[in-house]
C-alpha cells in the first residue's frame, strides 16, 4: 500500500503489517543511508523536539528505525499524513505504546477531520489516559470545534481535570459557548479564566462569564474593552474601576449616534436600556434621548441615574419627563445645582418632596421655592438640614403670614 505521503507499508492484520517499506528508487547501499544522528534509545530533549519537526529523508530514516521510543514522538510530527498515523500505531507491539501514538495522533494537526472518531476510542482509556489524550487533542491547532465542546461536556470538576480545562481554554478554535462553559466549571480558576478572556475567539458570553469572576484588574478591563453587545452591559457592575477601564477602551460598542439611532422613539426594552445607559459613547444627550423614550419605565431610569455621564441636565430631563414618581423624587434631591431646582413642578408631589430634600439646598432657592409653593415647601423644607437652623424658622413663619 502506498499513502498520501508516498511511503510504503504494510496493510494491517498482516505478520509485518504497519511496517514502512522504501520509496520507489531508494537503494541499500550503506554509503547512501542516512544514519540518524542520535541514540534512539536514549533521546535528548533536543532530539524529541528534532523528531517532532522533521521532514524528508531524516523523517523517512526515522520511519525506518522502527523504533517505539522514536514513533512516540514522531507520532507528533504534522509531516505525517493519516494514512502515516495509523500505520505508525499499527505496528506496534504494546497497549501502552499505542495510547502514547494516540495522544500524537490527538495534537497532530494531520488528524484534522477525524477529531470525533479518535474521541470514541479516548472514551473507553482508563481516566489518567483519556485526560492525557484530551489535553494532546486541546493542544492541536486545527481541533474541530465540536470535538472541543465534547471534551468540555465529558470533562468533570475535580483537580485533575483542570490542566485539560486550562489548554482547552487556550484554543483559537473553540466556539464562545464552549468557553463560557469551561468558566461556569471552573469559576475559581484564575489561570483558566485568563486564558478565556485573552483566547480571541472569546465572544460576548464568555468574556462576560470571565470579566465577571476574575478579580485580575487587567484581565476584568481585557475582558469588558471587548464585549459588543450593549443589551449585555445591562448588569455591569460599573463601581469596579477595571470594568470602567475596559469599557473606556472599548471600540466595539456604538458610538453616541449610533446609541441615539438604536433608541429611535421608544419604546426601548428594558435590557436594551439599561444597557445604553452604560455603554461607554453614552453621553448626556444619550442619557436624555433615552429618558424620554422610556418614561414609563423605572429600571431603565433608574440606571440613566447611576450612569457615569449622567448629570444636572439628564437629573432634570428625568424628573421632568418621568411618570414614576418615585424616580422624579430621586431625581431632583439628586440634582448637583441647587440653581436648577427651580425647573421642577412644584405642583407635583413627588418632585416638590425631592427639592425641598436636596442636600445643597441653599437659602436664596430655598426663598424662590417658598414663594412659588408656599406653605407645603416651607413645611418640608423645615426638615431640610443644609439650612441655617434660624432660617428653616423664618421660612415657616413667613409662609404662615402669607397664607
Amino acid at each position: 500500500m502506498r499513502d498520501g505521503k508516498g511511503n510504503n507499508h504494510k496493510a494491517a492484520g498482516r505478520p509485518d503489517g504497519g511496517q514502512f517499506d522504501r520509496k520507489a528508487g531508494q537503494g541499500s547501499d550503506d554509503d547512501l543511508d542516512m544514519v540518524p544522528a542520535f541514540d534512539p534509545k536514549h533521546l535528548t530533549d533536543d532530539d524529541i523536539l528534532a523528531l517532532r519537526h522533521a521532514k524528508g529523508a531524516e523523517l523517512e530514516a526515522a520511519l525506518a528505525l522502527d523504533e517505539p521510543n522514536v514513533d512516540r514522538r514522531l507520532a507528533f510530527n504534522p509531516n505525517l499524513g493519516w494514512d502515516d498515523l495509523n500505520a505508525l500505531r499499527d505496528r506496534q507491539t504494546t497497549d501502552a505504546m499505542r495510547r502514547h501514538i494516540l495522544d500524537g495522533m490527538c495534537a497532530n494537526p494531520a488528524s484534522a477531520g477525524h477529531h470525533m472518531e479518535l474521541l470514541a476510542e479516548i472514551k473507553h482509556l482508563p481516566a489518567a489516559d483519556r485526560r492525557m489524550a484530551w489535553t494532546c487533542m486541546a493542544q492541536n491547532p486545527r481541533l474541530d470545534p465540536k470535538a472541543a465542546a465534547r471534551i468540555a461536556v465529558e470533562l468533570g470538576t475535580t483537580r485533575a481535570c483542570i490542566p485539560v480545562a486550562e489548554t482547552l481554554a487556550g484554543n483559537p478554535r473553540l466556539t464562545d459557548e464552549t468557553l463560557a462553559q469551561l468558566v461556569l466549571k471552573f469559576p475559581e480558576d484564575s489561570y483558566l479564566l485568563h486564558r478565556v478572556i485573552s483566547n480571541p475567539a472569546a465572544g460576548n458570553n464568555a468574556l462576560i462569564a470571565a470579566g465577571n469572576r476574575s478579580r485580575d484588574g487587567f484581565d476584568v478591563e481585557e475582558a469588558w474593552s471587548r464585549v459588543g453587545d450593549v443589551r449585555r452591559l445591562a448588569d455591569v457592575d460599573v463601581r469596579r474601576e477595571a470594568v470602567r477601564r475596559g469599557l473606556a477602551r472599548n471600540k466595539a460598542l456604538p458610538d453616541a449616534a449610533g446609541l441615539k439611532a438604536l433608541i429611535g422613539d421608544g419604546p426601548v426594552d428594558p435590557d436594551f436600556g439599561r444597557g445604553i445607559a452604560h455603554a461607554p459613547a453614552a453621553d448626556a444627550t444619550v442619557l436624555i434621548h433615552l429618558a424620554r423614550a422610556c418614561t414609563r419605565n423605572a429600571r431603565v431610569q433608574t440606571e440613566i441615574l447611576r450612569a457615569p455621564a449622567c448629570d444636572d441636565f439628564v437629573r432634570c430631563a428625568l424628573g421632568s419627563t418621568s411618570e414614576d414618581p418615585g424616580i422624579r423624587q430621586v431625581a431632583w434631591n439628586s440634582v448637583r445645582d441647587p440653581n436648577g431646582l427651580g425647573l421642577a413642578d412644584l405642583s407635583d408631589r413627588a418632585s416638590l418632596i425631592g427639592v425641598c430634600a436636596n442636600p445643597r439646598m441653599t437659602e436664596a432657592v430655598a426663598g424662590e421655592i417658598v414663594r412659588k409653593a408656599g406653605a407645603a415647601a416651607a413645611t418640608r423644607l423645615r426638615d431640610n438640614e443644609s439650612l441655617p437652623e434660624g432660617f428653616r424658622r423664618g421660612l415657616v413663619a413667613a409662609a404662615g403670614r402669607d397664607a
